[in-house]
């Protein structure tokens, strides 16, 4: 039996149609196996050259596979066979390799998995119909707190603030650069409105005066997929404005917001270390759906 011979070529970046082959090819490989292949920043960050970019294409010179190389940490997509070859080149590069499986049908982690890699983080998809009740009192805050739509070119500093200090055991999300927020203002999927701050207002003042006072405690961006999905997209709230019920308060206005867009259900992501947000999603309808793996050589 003939088996094709995958080659893989190193690129310094990916032009515009084979950004495209790429887009083409993940969604092949979602309908495939039930999740998608490649991680958001990934798909972001296609067209960057100060990324490492594999291609994989068979012997008819059709593209099989692609891998994207950052820092040590890989995402590859592909067929099992693909994938394979594609981890060989990129073992090479990198000896700390990690790479991401998406989807318990993924074939990254069967190939890894070959070759000798072990189970590091591991990332739970949870799912809910977003149609349970709120339970009373649920939304109700701090006197001198209010949520509030994010204003571009007026929050960011904050948010990015945040964001590094709720995640900072997790330098994939809290090394955010106030690039990285410009990369996910320019998806066309970004609504300003869907993502929710809780902002300090000044002592006394009345609600709804618009009294706030720049400092942000905490944010959830929402995101509503093709197809009508929405997710919770970000859930972070300051290290300070622990036990405020702020993470409880901002996840139903956001859940709110999507019931508004008429979104049918929402997904999130969450680490398997963080059981307290594991809890507070479990508490308001969430279920576990899927899972995302991280990989580690050696």
């Amino acid at each position: 039996m003939m088996v094709d011979v995958i080659h893989v070529e190193r690129r310094p970046e990916l032009d515009e149609e084979l950004r495209q082959c790429v887009h083409r090819l993940a969604a092949a490989v979602e309908r495939r196996d039930g999740a998608p292949p490649l991680s958001d920043d990934a798909l972001l960050h296609l067209g960057d050259p100060a990324r490492l970019h594999l291609t994989a294409t068979d012997g008819s010179a059709r593209l099989t596979g692609y891998a994207q190389l950052n820092d040590g940490a890989a995402e590859v997509l592909g067929d099992r066979v693909t994938v394979a070859a594609l981890l060989a080149e990129l073992e090479g590069l990198s000896p700390a390799l990690t790479v991401w499986s998406h989807g318990r049908r993924s074939p990254v982690a069967a190939a890894a998995g070959e070759r000798g890699y072990r189970t590091g983080r591991v990332l739970w998809q949870l799912r809910s119909t977003n149609d349970a009740p709120v339970a009373s009192g649920a939304t109700d805050g701090p006197a001198d707190v209010t949520i509030r739509p994010f204003v571009v070119g007026q929050d960011e500093e904050e948010l990015l603030r945040i964001n590094r200090s709720a995640f900072v055991d997790l330098p994939d999300q809290g090394g955010w650069t106030r690039a990285d927020l410009e990369d996910r203002f320019a998806a066309d999927w970004f609504d300003a409105t869907g993502l929710l701050v809780a902002e300090r207002t000044e002592p006394g003042a009345e609600p709804g005066t618009g009294a706030g006072t720049g400092e942000l405690l905490g944010f959830h961006w929402t995101k509503v997929h093709p197809g009508n999905l929405g997710e919770v997209y970000i859930l972070a709230v300051a290290p300070e404005a622990q036990g405020m019920r702020l993470g409880r308060i901002l996840l139903q206005a956001g859940l709110g917001h999507l019931r508004q867009r008429g979104t049918d259900g929402v997904l999130l992501y969450v680490d398997d270390s963080n059981q307290t947000a594991l809890r507070l999603y479990e508490q308001n309808g969430f279920s576990r759906f899927n899972q995302d793996i991280q990989l580690q050589i050696g």
